[in-house]
């Protein structure tokens, strides 16, 4: 993918996950794309992970069960982000992505470890022993 397409993507689904209307055709393009171009879908989830507004968490649920392992790490971190109630095993496997079982990149692994920490409630305990 050029970096002009890529850059265009971004702004594309930036733009999508401010309109839930649209997410159904987002959805679409993602599963169309799966086996064609992962580099799309893997820009796609990128912008998910990426965003904090709750569309992108909206968007994220509605995939979730849908995509190859980084995709699916992807959007638990912006359900995470989000502060989307999630279940003992998104928790779980929230941990997983924080020790390197999502195939996420290190700034992803380094947030899935902190937002683990804070659905678990350790967070607070992890900040006194890092400033001690």
């Amino acid at each position: 993918m050029a970096n002009v397409d890529l850059i265009n993507a971004l702004l594309a689904v930036q733009q999508l996950l401010r309109m839930p209307g649209a997410h159904p055709e987002l959805l679409t393009v993602v599963l169309e794309q799966m086996d064609k171009n992962i580099a799309l879908v893997e820009t796609i989830m990128s912008v998910v992970a990426d965003s904090s507004n709750p569309e992108a968490a909206l968007f994220a649920r509605s995939v979730r069960g849908k995509l190859p392992r980084r995709g699916e790490s992807m959007a638990l971190l912006a359900l995470a982000k989000n502060n989307t109630p999630l279940t003992d095993a998104e928790i779980t496997e929230l941990g997983s992505i924080a020790s390197g079982g999502g195939k996420v990149d290190d700034s992803s692994q380094i947030q899935a470890a902190w937002l683990y920490l804070k659905y678990a409630k350790r967070d607070k305990d992890a900040v006194t022993q890092l400033t001690r």
